[in-house]
């Protein structure tokens, strides 16, 4: 029923460009309207407690207590913040008084917010409501009784739109001004003359309000030492702050300090070890020397035994020998007698048979038998000539070999002896070794002990640098255009406009970048400022992220030369700025702002800087904070290719990454094609991004289907002209422009990967065509009617397309 009405209401306004409603019943029904028709738009106009008060006094209806009136406000309101903190580009919030205040301010809103042509014709001029004195003074004093409505209040002061001027709190009415009131309304009355019970009403409301009057005096004086507390609080915050960063700043200088003497103690860790290496090293090649003048020994004194064992043998033989000999020698005389004695009988024979030849015949038998007796003589004595000659040789060969043998001991005794001191100094050269490396190892335990209490120091250090790194980051968050220099400088340019400067700027510290000196030139044009910055500088990219429009120069141009007449190259070079050097550019002119308005700061150098570079400055970034929201990162890397017979897809991954004013670490989704064929690639591409990252990239991400990595919210597309309106028409305005800029630049993210060598197995080509029919279905969807594509938009489980991928 409640649908049909719906329909009815927006079927018979179908033909207005804008039109609306206004009843504080919808309140209760937001989130029907918001589901109905996500064209919608809603203004949720808030009050302040007092005021809800005040028009139920003076409603003319029953009163409720306060309690009840502040539990219906805080219902209300409660219902429109939380709705507005769920869909803020479909809502505004704002107050009452403002709205009543300046009406222009809030069509100039509805027409920031949502483009509406709306302006006060559309509008009939109304009466603003107003509310009596005493309603509003009453419902001041009757607010006090629950101070639990003011947390509610100060975040819906917080959170709304500020028409013109801050929210706006209720004036405070003094007691006199509300007494005259009363009497005036009273006199007013119709009633020709007052009672006197009326009177007594009267004086018991005035006694009431002194009262009243008396506990807002008591307030005031809290208040004021509250406000004195907390300023007193607030500088102790501040100096809290100034003595962290000093704190790091001395932890940071301890660290480097630590470092270096551990940097020192390594480098005399690492001498120590070589030393020992050498010294274990040496005691090992002495061990070696030692064991092989052991070996040596002992073959030594093996040969030494054998030699001994030899000489003992050469001994007896020589004995023997020597024994032979002897005998021989002892019988030498016995044979040399006999000798002489046969020689003499053989001579006295000769003679006897000369003579009895001579004298006597003698037959020839006892000549033959004394030849014979003659013959076998000379033979014995040939024989006893013979043995002695060989007698003779055996014994000379005997002597040699004995005299060979005291010759060979005598050497075996040298070297023994000299084995003997060698070993001797070796051993004293261990033993000293020994002592050397025992010292070193004393020293290493030392220098072991040193480290482990520099180790335990250096952890120390290192938490205590971490969280003061953590309230550094806090800090910068807090105060995200903090910058920190050295010095910085300004000089005149010879031989060109005034309004052209050389800024030298020190130890620039700024969009978590440190600089050690940048080198920068400014120029003025139609009172405008702009930026000249190096390529490089003093070894250190300045620009991390250098745009691909001005790849070939060595300077990098900001400025903004006019909406009507913009410079391509310019405005191109802005866009394709990464975050990070976004960030720096924005710092680096808050810090020539900052060094221009600070008296001290600038050290300019015979140079005066003309009045219109400030306002200039001013307005160069003026400019660029109303430029368009740019999809800006520092890194693009392929985290993976998948490949199968019917599906690819590539995965990209952004790091350091800023949408619009939401700051990721990273981003990444997938361009994914399905349904391939053979030879057919790009008929049915698809982009899918998963919950991992797509939630904090997206204001309305939803689980629309889900695969192996998990949920996902995937938009498909069919060639030739066809996608999913369903999915399109759930995504907020938000994310349809985030969608249709990263799909314009997908092409240029493709052929930044295959410049830095990335290697494909299809063909780069066939990816960027997918990409460019991609950005032209999305662009003339935008502007025409959608094609569906038949595909449910249910949640799902796609096809297992591969396993979990790992980062490369």
């Amino acid at each position: 029923m409640w649908e049909q009405l719906a329909s009815d209401l927006f079927v018979s306004n179908l033909e207005q460009p804008v039109w609306g409603w206004s009843n504080a019943q919808s309140i209760a029904l937001l989130d029907f309207w918001q589901a109905f028709d996500p064209q919608l738009r809603f203004i949720l106009v808030a009050c302040s407690a007092q005021r809800f008060i005040a028009s139920a006094l003076e409603s003319g209806e029953a009163v409720p207590t306060t309690s009840v009136l502040l539990e219906q406000w805080a219902a209300q309101h409660l219902q429109m913040l939380h709705f507005y903190h769920r869909f803020p580009q479909k809502a505004v919030l704002v107050d009452i008084d403002h709205c009543i205040d300046n009406p222009a301010g809030l069509l100039k809103v509805c027409q920031q917010s949502w483009q509406l042509g709306l302006s006060k014709v559309h509008f009939p001029s109304q009466p603003a409501p107003t509310l009596s004195v005493m309603s509003r003074f009453l419902a001041e004093n009757l607010s006090q009784t629950d101070p639990l409505w003011l947390p509610l209040q100060n975040e819906l002061s917080s959170s709304a739109t500020a028409i013109g001027t801050l929210w706006k709190k209720p004036s405070r009415i003094d007691i006199a001004d509300a007494v005259h009131a009363y009497r005036d309304e009273k006199y007013l009355k119709i009633e020709p003359s007052v009672s006197a019970k009326e009177i007594e009403l009267l004086n018991a409301a005035q006694q009431a309000l002194i009262e009243w009057q008396t506990k807002n005096q008591d307030l005031n004086t809290e208040l004021t030492e509250t406000r004195a507390k907390h300023a007193a609080d607030l500088e102790a915050l501040t100096a809290q702050l100034h003595d962290a960063k000093e704190e790091a700043n001395l932890l940071l200088a301890q660290l480097h300090q630590v470092r270096e003497e551990l940097e020192n103690y390594f480098l005399e860790l690492q001498n120590s070890k070589k030393n020992i290496e050498m010294a274990e090293r040496s005691v090992g090649v002495l061990s070696e020397e030692n064991n092989s003048l052991k070996e040596q020994l002992g073959r030594s004194l093996a040969d030494l035994e054998k030699s001994k064992s030899a000489l003992l043998a050469a001994q007896v033989q020589s004995n023997e020998a020597q024994e032979r000999v002897g005998l021989l020698l002892s019988q030498l005389p016995q044979v040399q007698e006999e000798l002489k004695n046969n020689f003499l009988e053989l001579q006295n024979s000769k003679k006897n048979i000369e003579m009895a030849e001579r004298s006597v015949g003698v037959s020839s038998e006892e000549n033959n038998s004394l030849k014979e007796q003659l013959g076998r003589s000379l033979a014995d004595s040939e024989k006893s000539v013979s043995a002695l000659s060989i007698a003779q040789h055996q014994l000379t060969e005997q002597q040699a070999v004995e005299q060979a043998l005291n010759t060979l001991l005598n050497d075996e005794r040298t070297q023994r002896e000299d084995a003997a001191a060698r070993l001797k100094g070796t051993q004293a050269q261990l033993k000293d070794t020994q002592e050397e490396s025992e010292l070193l190892l004393a020293q290493l335990h030392q220098v072991q002990e040193e480290l482990e209490h520099y180790f335990l120091k250096y952890q120390d250090s290192e938490q205590e640098l971490e969280a003061a790194a953590l309230r550094w980051k806090r800090m910068l968050q807090r105060t995200p255009d903090y910058f920190d220099l050295e010095s910085i400088e300004v000089q005149s340019i010879e031989g060109v406009s005034a309004e052209t400067l050389r800024w030298h700027l020190k130890g620039l510290e700024a969009a978590g970048r440190k600089l050690p000196e940048l080198e920068l030139t400014t120029f003025v044009v139609d009172g405008i400022a702009g930026l000249e910055l190096p390529r490089k500088m003093g070894g250190h990219n300045i620009i991390q992220r250098w745009p691909a429009v001005v790849a070939s120069d060595e300077t990098l141009v900001v400025a903004w030369l006019g909406d009507a007449n913009a410079d391509e190259k310019l405005t191109q070079t802005l866009r394709q700025l990464g975050r990070s050097d976004w960030d720096l550019i924005q710092v680096i002119i808050t810090a020539l702002r900052t060094s221009l308005n600070t008296p001290g700061i600038l050290k300019r150098t015979g140079v005066v800087v003309t009045e219109n570079t400030l306002p200039a400055l001013g307005a160069l970034q003026s400019k660029l904070s109303q430029m368009p929201r740019v999809f800006r990162f520092d890194e693009l890397t392929l985290m993976r290719e998948q490949v199968n017979h019917d599906y690819e897809h590539l995965w990209l991954n952004f790091r350091h990454v800023a949408i619009g004013d939401r700051r990721l670490f990273d981003f990444d989704f997938r361009v994914s094609c399905a349904n391939l064929r053979p030879n057919v690639f790009g008929r049915h591409p698809k982009l899918e991004f998963p919950e991992t990252s797509g939630r904090a990239a997206f204001t309305e991400w939803f689980d629309e289907s889900y695969d192996d990595f998990g949920p996902k919210l995937e938009l498909r597309f069919a060639l030739p002209a066809a996608m999913d309106i369903e999915v399109w028409g759930r995504l907020s305005l938000s994310d349809r422009a985030f969608l249709e800029e990263l799909v314009q630049n997908m092409p240029a993210f493709l052929s930044e990967l295959e410049m830095s060598g990335v290697k494909l197995k299809r063909d780069w080509e066939d990816w960027r065509q997918l990409v460019r029919d991609v950005a032209r279905i999305l662009k003339g969807g935008s502007e025409s009617p959608l094609l569906q594509v038949s595909t449910p938009l249910t949640p799902k489980r796609t096809a297992s397309r591969a396993k979990k991928g790992v980062r490369k």
